[in-house]
């Protein structure tokens, strides 16, 4: 008897970004760096009211380095590209010292074992 298999579906773009942002995650975890997700958004509460949280423009990822370097890490999937808020965080972290990176997948995380050369 043959099993009944279905196609695999495409994830959506909101799927397909928040796996880039896990899989970036457990990767930057596994090379020693503290970071976590930073959402920015809109709610509602219980009785209606509408309340935002985040900021407009910050990275997917915020952490350190394992010497305590600050470090940013926007998720981007497809052609998707920096919003003029986000370069300007960009300039930001990287005007105090920070590290910023643009990641697509894992690999672009490569940058930050050159910038300790």
């Amino acid at each position: 008897m043959t099993p009944n298999c279905e196609k695999a579906r495409p994830l959506s773009a909101s799927q397909a970004h928040s796996d880039l942002v896990n899989r970036l995650l457990i990767a930057l975890s596994q090379r020693g760096h503290m970071v976590t997700k930073f959402t920015t958004g809109t709610g509602f509460t219980q009785y209606g009211a509408r309340i935002s949280f985040g900021c407009p423009g910050w990275a997917d990822i915020i952490g350190t380095t394992p010497t305590g370097q600050f470090i940013a890490v926007e998720a981007k999937t497809g052609t998707g590209r920096l919003q003029p808020n986000q370069k300007a965080f960009r300039e930001q972290v990287e005007k105090r010292g920070g590290i910023f990176i643009t990641a697509r997948s894992e690999t672009d995380l490569d940058q930050l074992d050159l910038l300790k050369s």
